[in-house]
């Protein structure tokens, strides 16, 4: 089992089967004997991953030559069935990437028809790792697809995986590590890179406080709103701030802090115009010891400060200054925050003034389908209705945010195998003075006119998205539905084609 470490992306990478500088600088590495090279980068949406194959210098592309990626999405060494991941060339459309899920050992459903934001292109050229034309795969993965989460607290961001490469000219298939299909208890790990090294944009980090996850200080307002650009790692539209929180130092003040001596911290904060007090919170860190992660646990003392992270060692979640767990006993309002630095004997280091406002709400939208009516007449749940062609089908229905941050919502209609009518198409936030908007309460819309398609079983779903982020993404949605079955006037019947979650297609070399 290898240790490969994945670098930033300060920038996503164009999955174009191009790999040259700068986009594959400085990437992580593994060695795949006289195949090639694997490498390996990610940023905060997705893993980036590139199949080098200075080895395979035969432009062929039959079967004999394709990849494999096992994903043990769970972590637990073992194929879990359904879960772990295996991803390959589709047969026919080399561009296109095939995923499917593990059964057991050696074995894997087939290819999957679901909505994926991965990517992967082939290509046959020359690299950065060598001028003579040469196989290449070039992909990315959805982070949130395998299992990674960058706001997890229980784990650090790792992921094991296996890979095989084979090519007809010259004749080669290489497994690294043996039996990546059928055995996941050796499984490489990739460490993934949790930030920039300077974490934030040039000058958009805090005096002190950096940030709060991935998003710097000076895209939060004074209201305690986050903004940043759409083509940032997170795009937040006047977003305010809940679930865990991670308070990140600014990196150069860091520093310089504990070259003054600085070796512990308290962390003070208030709500509205109350009196500032020490915020106690306890959380863990993962440092790395050169060959894995340690875990450490971090809590305060009797004087309310904590430890300072030596800024040489190399953490999970550098910088962190607090791990902030805004839904356990946080009203939803406006809090400050503000941090002091004292040496070992206690004496205080001066540090820049810096106070960070912060809108905390963990209060879910209030989501409810309230009432469908047929002609007037409100269907009870599980209800089979027959239509006529005169029949008016109305849903009554809120999607309510009283602390004014709501983000979206959409009435959904689902039948078949998972498809779906927008009853009523997602509408969103938009900016305006007040930074506010709650949402409908009790609105009553009709049916679109080819409302049903079919005469099936549907799942009538509203649901909604806060406007609140916990500095890696947005928080996710809460929804409520009920089901009723409907049937289409005599001589309107309609078939639908059902897409199947699986085929009987499988990636080249299952």
């Amino acid at each position: 089992m290898a240790i490969i470490r994945s670098s930033w992306a300060a920038h996503p990478i164009a999955i174009d089967g191009m790999i040259n500088a700068p986009q594959w600088t400085g990437a992580g590495q593994l060695s795949l004997g006289s195949a090639g090279l694997f490498l390996v980068k990610n940023d905060a949406q997705f893993l980036y991953l590139a199949f080098d194959l200075t080895g395979d210098n035969g432009n062929d592309a039959s079967p004999g030559d394709y990849f494999w990626l096992t994903i043990d999405v769970d972590g637990n060494r073992a194929v879990t069935p359904n879960r772990d991941l295996l991803y390959g060339v589709f047969p026919g459309q080399p561009n296109r990437i095939a995923k499917c899920y593990m059964l057991r050992p050696g074995a894997c459903t087939g290819i999957v028809n679901e909505p994926t934001e991965s990517q992967q292109v082939m290509h046959f050229g020359p690299s950065m790792h060598a001028p003579t034309p040469h196989r290449i795969w070039e992909m990315r993965l959805s982070l949130s697809e395998i299992g990674i989460d960058f706001a997890a607290t229980d784990r650090p961001p790792t992921l094991r995986c296996g890979i095989r490469v084979a090519s007809t000219t010259p004749s080669f298939v290489q497994e690294s590590p043996a039996n990546p299909f059928g055995d996941f208890s050796q499984l490489h790990q990739i460490v993934l890179a949790r930030q920039l090294d300077s974490i934030y944009p040039p000058g958009t980090a805090g005096a002190v406080i950096g940030g709060v996850g991935l998003i710097p200080a000076s895209a939060i307002g004074t209201d305690g709103r986050a903004n940043t650009s759409p083509s940032y790692f997170i795009h937040a539209v006047d977003a305010a701030f809940g679930g865990t929180l991670n308070i990140i130092g600014n990196r150069v003040m860091m520093q310089n802090l504990w070259g003054q001596g600085a070796r512990r911290y308290r962390v003070n904060h208030r709500v509205g115009a109350a009196p500032f007090r020490p915020l106690r919170q306890n959380w863990s860190n993962y440092r790395w010891n050169g060959t894995t992660y340690v875990l450490e646990s971090y809590g305060p003392d009797s004087n309310n400060t904590y430890p300072m992270l030596d800024p040489s060692q190399d953490y999970s979640i550098d910088d962190l200054l607090l791990q902030w767990n805004t839904s356990a006993g946080f009203a939803a309002g406006l809090y400050q925050l503000q941090v002091e630095f004292f040496r070992a004997d206690g004496s205080q280091v001066t540090a820049p003034a810096q106070t960070l406002t912060l809108l905390i709400d963990n209060n879910w939208p209030r989501v409810q389908l309230e009432a469908i009516r047929h002609n007037g007449n409100s269907i009870g749940l599980c209800g089979i209705e027959q239509l006529t062609p005169s029949s008016t089908l109305q849903f009554q229905f809120t999607a309510f945010d009283p602390e004014g941050n709501l983000g979206s919502y959409a009435l959904q209609a689902f039948y078949g195998s998972g498809q779906r009518v927008d009853i009523v198409p997602s509408v969103s936030y938009t900016p305006n003075p007040s930074r506010s908007w709650q949402g409908v309460q009790s609105l009553t819309v009709n049916a679109p006119a080819a409302f049903p398609p079919v005469t099936c079983a549907y799942q009538i779903r509203v649901v909604a998205s806060p406007r609140v982020t916990n500095g890696y993404h947005h928080l996710s949605p809460t929804s409520d539905s009920r089901f009723i079955t409907l049937i289409k006037p005599a001589g309107t019947a309609a078939t639908v084609a059902v897409l199947e979650r699986t085929t009987d297609k499988m990636p080249f070399g299952v």
